[in-house]
Order: structure tokens, then C-alpha cells, then sequence
């Protein structure tokens, strides 16, 4: 017996899950459901390159062979490893015989309009994302937004907290949503990031929803605190400075307003 789910939450799925004798279940959701027992979890994260372009020529087929082996590589980068976002493009390019992957490609690129380009009827890739928000807590959702002002390619939790403007504790329970619901990736070392199309989701929900001023002075406060945390990190280095007797003020929102964390990667 084989049955394939797609719930939200771990109490949806337990009465659904086969009790004794032979039995399978295939639960697909958006959440971790950390709160199952005796499962097996395979976290799908975004395809290799290669594989990446070898989904997107299997999407094309035939016309594959005319839009250059070049093009499709590009295409798959930009598609960032989703298979929804692949799928997506192939579907465009398949629809379309006239259009030429390397211009698609390259309209793919102006980050400004990139994610609206990933749609093919009713399929967008922004609607997948926007299913994940729309689970979040309010307070989650805000700091989901802001987090899209963040330079770098990734950032810790006190960046986290500058960024909300909130306690740690409570930006640790906020990413730790993010990350339950696939809209952040964590790591061991206590770094997270977006994943590329994920934060430009992020960038188009904070200008939709903040003012222009309150994004303003978002941004002047990461940046301010970036620039502490570097001119306090070059001071370890400096002849008589070393570690500083008293945490800095300014920096109290780290957990221990000690050592600093390098914030942004």
C-alpha cells in the first residue's frame, strides 16, 4: 500500500500515518513536521548545476539541440536549482518555438524583474514562496522582510536581531520559523541565507509593505552596525587595544556583547 500527503502540520499526519503491518507513506509538505516520530526525512534542497541543466534539457527535448549548450547552463544558474523554476523556463521556451533561450536568459538577469519572469500560466514561482509566508506568524513575516535589506551572502543571529529589530530570543524563534517553512537555510555554523530567488521574494514583500522612509533607516542601521562590528573586530588587532574591558553599548544587542560574531558573510 503507497500513499502520497501533502499536510502542514505533524498532527494532520499522524492519524494517516500506516500503523502495524506492511505500509508506506509519502508525506511532501513545506514543514519540517520536526515533531514526527519514527519517520525518515529527506530534505530536498536545489539540484546541482548539472543536474540542474540536464532537468531543464529534458523540459525542452528536441529544441534543446538549437538553444546551445551555453544557454542552458545560464538559464539553469539563474534558475538557482528549483525544479519549480525550471520547470517553469522549459515550459516558457517549449510554449514559445520563436523565443531564443540566450534572450531569456538575459531578461533573467535584471535582478529588478527577474522574479516576475517565472511564471507559465498558472504556474509562478512567487506563489510557491508566498504559501510559505502566509504560514508565518506576523512577527516572522517582518522579519522575513527585513532580513532582504542584509548584504552578503549570509548572516548570524545577532545580524538577524539588528536587521528585526528585536532580542535575540526572539529572532531566534522567528528563523527558526524560516528555516521550519524552507524560507532560509541554516547551517552548523549558526549562519543562515536565502536562497537567491527566496530573497528577491523577500525585497518585493518589504517594498510592497514597509514605506520608503522605514526601509531607509532599516538599512542605515544594518549598515551602521556592519561598520561597528568591523572597526571593533579590527581593534582585537590594534597594539594595546586587544579585547575590550567593557562591552560597547552600541553593540548590546550580541547575545554576549563579546567577542563579535562576523555578522555577514
Amino acid at each position: 500500500m503507497g500513499r502520497v500527503l501533502a499536510y502542514a502540520h505533524a498532527r494532520q499526519v499522524r492519524p494517516l500515518i500506516p500503523g502495524g503491518g506492511a505500509g508506506r507513506a509519502l508525506i511532501t509538505t513545506r514543514r519540517l513536521l520536526s515533531g514526527l516520530e519514527g519517520v525518515r526525512r529527506l530534505i530536498l534542497g536545489p539540484l546541482p548545476l548539472q543536474e540542474s541543466t540536464e532537468l531543464l534539457t529534458g523540459i525542452l527535448g528536441e529544441r534543446s539541440a538549437s538553444d546551445g549548450e551555453s544557454a542552458l547552463t545560464r538559464l539553469s544558474e539563474l534558475c538557482g536549482g528549483l525544479p519549480l523554476a525550471l520547470r517553469i523556463t522549459g515550459n516558457r521556451l517549449v510554449s514559445r518555438p520563436g523565443w531564443d533561450a540566450a534572450e531569456l536568459a538575459a531578461r533573467l538577469a535584471d535582478e529588478e524583474h527577474r522574479l516576475a519572469q517565472f511564471k507559465a500560466g498558472d504556474l509562478k514561482i512567487a506563489n510557491a514562496f508566498g504559501m510559505s509566508y502566509e504560514q508565518l506568524a506576523d512577527s516572522a513575516r517582518r522579519m522575513f522582510r527585513r532580513l532582504a535589506v542584509v548584504p552578503g551572502r549570509d548572516f548570524d543571529i545577532a545580524l538577524a536581531a539588528v536587521a528585526g529589530g528585536v532580542p535575540n530570543e526572539d529572532a531566534w524563534e522567528a528563523l527558526d520559523d524560516l528555516v521550519d517553512l524552507g524560507l532560509l537555510y541554516d547551517s552548523a555554523a549558526g549562519r543562515y541565507r536565502f536562497h537567491d530567488l527566496v530573497r528577491l521574494f523577500a525585497r518585493d514583500r518589504l517594498q510592497e509593505e514597509d514605506v520608503a522612509t522605514e526601509r531607509e533607516a532599516l538599512t542605515g542601521r544594518v549598515t551602521s552596525w556592519l561598520l561597528r562590528m568591523a572597526i571593533l573586530s579590527g581593534r582585537w588587532f590594534e597594539p594595546g587595544y586587544g579585547r575590550p574591558d567593557r562591552p560597547d553599548p552600541d553593540l548590546a544587542v550580541l547575545s554576549s556583547a563579546e567577542e563579535p560574531t562576523g555578522g555577514c558573510g
